[in-house]
């Protein structure tokens, strides 16, 4: 079998390029079933089995077996609810060297999967997060539960306002609030450095905890408000403070009409594309302040 194996023109390419090949396909697949980072829809829409593909990946040959091992960023991306025992978060972790981590919890089937093996959530996120140096996509649900492990790390002092966690890989950021107090939002998520983030994601998010977590670097801008009413000066100011967005998707936002601010303009002349979800006193007082490209692709939906 391995002579038959070896004679296939697979067989044959230098395994550089092999891996290359399964870093696609890997890719792919969990882009397909399992996406990370999906601005403007919901985030939580997996396929129930994303690491069906190391079985077809690893089963092939012993060349396929001995690429995939030494492939680190084959093994980066860590769903925390999909992984059966301990010893698969540890595999992950060891194989995928010193690559970037894309590091995920869920709980669409935090319930669905009891009892059938899973590592319990909160354990496996813990392990995983003792990375948080090499996590480049963050994607948490933050309920009580989460934000009391956060606080955790990376250590005792992730207590303190004064404290600076750095997160240097740090890409891409999405979070969803479960909280019914934002002002006990982790104290590791409050004052985390991520100076390269290029893509921020919240949902039922108050406008408080996007100004913090906001940077100059971002080029994606996805957020679903709490439905809390705030001023149309905050909204523009936030706007402004970031000239490089590429794409801008805004939900449930509600101003306060009450404080109706001065007209001004604000220039984001990177902008790709635009989605607005608001009444449309909203959309329409937003939408005459903004100057973009006459090449922006603009979507709206517009309540009544």
């Amino acid at each position: 079998r391995s002579r038959f194996n070896a004679m296939a023109y697979i067989s044959r390419l230098p395994e550089e390029v092999l891996a290359i090949i399964l870093e696609s396909y890997m890719a792919d697949y969990w882009a397909r079933w399992y996406p990370l980072m999906n601005p403007g829809r919901n985030p939580y829409t997996h396929s129930a089995r994303p690491y069906r593909w190391i079985k077809g990946v690893l089963h092939v040959c012993r060349q396929w077996r001995r690429v995939a091992l030494y492939t680190p960023r084959l093994w980066t991306c860590i769903a925390h609810d999909r992984i059966r025992q301990e010893e698969c978060l540890e595999f992950l972790l060891e194989y995928s060297g010193a690559a970037p981590l894309v590091l995920r919890n869920d709980d669409l089937l935090r319930h669905r999967y009891s009892g059938y093996g899973y590592a319990h959530k909160h354990e496996s996120l813990e392990d995983a997060l003792h990375h948080f140096r090499r996590v480049e996509t963050l994607a948490l649900t933050l309920d009580k539960e989460t934000v009391a492990l956060l606080d955790k790390l990376p250590g005792e002092n992730a207590k303190s306002e004064e404290h600076i966690v750095d997160a240097p890989s740090m890409r891409h950021l999405l979070l969803e609030l479960k909280l019914t107090r934002t002002d006990n939002l982790s104290s590791l998520l409050r004052n985390v450095n991520m100076p390269g983030l290029k893509s921020l994601i919240l949902y039922k998010a108050p406008m408080t905890l996007i100004q913090r977590l906001a940077r100059s670097s971002l080029t994606c801008l996805d957020v679903w408000f709490d439905n809390n009413r705030f001023s149309e000066v905050e909204m523009l100011d936030l706007l402004d403070s970031l000239p490089g967005l590429q794409q801008l998707y805004i939900g449930c936002m509600v101003l306060d009409e009450s404080a109706i601010a001065p007209q001004r303009t604000v220039s984001l002349l990177s902008l790709e594309r635009l989605h607005l979800y608001s009444s449309r006193t909203g959309v329409i007082r937003l939408l005459s302040q903004l100057v973009f490209p006459s090449t922006t692709v603009i979507e709206l939906s517009m309540e009544h």
